[in-house]
């Protein structure tokens, strides 16, 4: 479904600037820009005192993960309601399963959705069938893959380095983009243990696991195996400054290595695991030091991390309760924050004078449409793209509380935090869909977004010299 609209009044962002202009939608796509008188019949919708945002792009969620609270119409719904009009999902290759059933599988799945949604594929596996697969999946517009170097979290999802160099290598050989959570496998199992042993068993064992060097010895490696198998690398998450300096460290590499923090890492620290509910905190990476987040800040404003994706995952209390006293081990990973992506980048980026509304705008809408193919339609507004827009109030609090969200969770991990920044509306495809966090329109349903590899990424490489 697709509408006709035209939003007057408000300042809309071109480019660096703010312009005074009305938006007209029509059939689902930006028509015009500018001053516009509207006609009989069409739907207006006053955005005086509003700022008109794209629509944000949120490289990575799990809505389709077993167990997690939310499947697509759940998170779909979530995503809207906070200014995400189209997210990127991953279909999961569950050991033994076929690579061509699974993408076909979450694309049914997508049905549900209420916002536009691509798909990474998830391949754990280099048997010849799966390598063989990757070419039709790639030709069905899935054209990134993300390999686990753990399965410490992930049921089993974690390959060996010779597997993860051999999809690489297909990877390349296709022209799509490799992808890996970088974890040290050996290291968490060994270092778990011996938190067991000791006696530390909750949440705050799950940090102690995980240090910096976890992440930043695995990213080293996939870098550098990337660089040998020639293929462009993402890395998801990004939780420490060590491993931001281990992505970007030039080595003489061949191939573009683009890096992706989340915003729980720029809000929180690693006090939350020492809390009574920290089992609710509990993902991996986990979230790190005061001087990670400070560094991780500092990648952001300069353009080292180029995106900020939600690696929206919520399991509910009850699951994350269960072993919480008992075996860190047991607690399952992965927290809400799709719904809240706008609203803590713009209160902690924006409104502290760290960026600018244009600086959040590429970082969480045309920076991540251009590395995952996406800018013909998404990412900025401009005549022929979708008229996927955010009328956006930076001075009214958003809520935080479980009960203001949309997700099916029933916990939030920003509850004490004051949140600005309401999307008074959000529009897909030139349909008002959600109204300060509320979905008013339940009929509305998104679109698989069949992609094609993305712009030349070297564009968001940024290389550093050891000193």
């Amino acid at each position: 479904m697709t509408g006709n609209l035209l939003v007057r009044g408000g300042r809309v962002l071109q480019g660096d600037e703010l312009v005074e202009a009305d938006v007209l939608v029509r059939d689902g796509v930006i028509a015009a820009i500018g001053r516009i008188e509207p006609l009989e019949g069409m739907t207006i919708e006053d955005a005086t005192g509003l700022i008109v945002l794209p629509g944000m792009i949120d490289p990575h969620v799990h809505v389709g993960w077993p167990g997690a609270a939310d499947d697509f119409a759940a998170g779909s719904r979530a995503a809207l309601a906070g200014g995400v009009t189209t997210f990127i999902e991953f279909a999961v290759q569950f050991p033994g399963d076929a690579l061509d059933d699974v993408v076909k599988e979450w694309k049914r799945m997508g049905e549900a959705s209420a916002c536009d949604f691509a798909l990474h594929a998830i391949v754990s596996d280099s048997r010849p069938e799966t390598l063989e697969a990757m070419a039709r999946v790639m030709d069905a517009g899935v054209t990134s893959f993300k390999m686990f170097m753990t399965s410490q979290h992930s049921g089993g999802l974690g390959v060996d380095d010779g597997t993860l160099y051999d999809i690489m290598c297909r990877v390349a050989e296709l022209g799509g983009l490799s992808m890996a959570h970088c974890e040290n496998d050996e290291v968490i199992g060994h270092l778990s243990e011996r938190l067991i042993a000791d006696g530390v068993v909750t949440a705050a064992g799950h940090s102690a696991a995980r240090p910096p060097l976890v992440e930043a010895e695995a990213i080293a490696r996939a870098v550098r195996l990337a660089d040998a198998a020639g293929s462009p690398f993402y890395i998801p998450h990004l939780s420490s400054g060590e491993g931001l300096r281990a992505a970007l460290l030039d080595t003489g590499r061949r191939v573009p290595v683009i890096a992706e923090t989340c915003p729980q890492f720029l809000a929180l620290t690693a006090d939350v695991y020492a809390r009574a509910d920290g089992a609710h905190y509990v993902m991996s990476p986990p979230i790190k030091s005061t001087e990670d987040q400070a560094t991780l800040w500092a990648g952001v404003i300069d353009g080292r991390v180029s995106t900020v994706g939600s690696d929206h995952c919520p399991y509910p209390r009850r699951f994350k309760d269960e072993n919480a006293a008992s075996d860190f081990r047991r607690i399952p990973n992965g927290v809400p924050g799709v719904e809240t992506l706008l609203p803590v980048m713009y209160t902690l980026g924006v409104r502290t004078g760290r960026m600018t509304l244009a600086d959040l705008a590429r970082i969480c809408s045309l920076n991540p449409a251009k590395i995952f193919g996406l800018e013909d339609r998404k990412g900025s507004i401009a005549v022929g793209k979708d008229g996927d827009l955010v009328l956006f109030d930076p001075d009214r609090r958003f809520g935080t509380a479980a009960s203001d969200l949309n997700s099916e969770i029933d916990y939030s991990i920003y509850e004490e935090m004051e949140l600005w920044g309401m999307p008074v509306a959000t529009v897909a495809a030139g349909t008002i869909v959600a109204r300060e966090q509320r979905i008013v329109d339940d009929a509305h349903r998104g679109r698989f977004l069949a992609r094609t590899p993305g712009v030349a990424l070297s564009e968001f490489d940024r290389r550093v010299v050891a000193a």
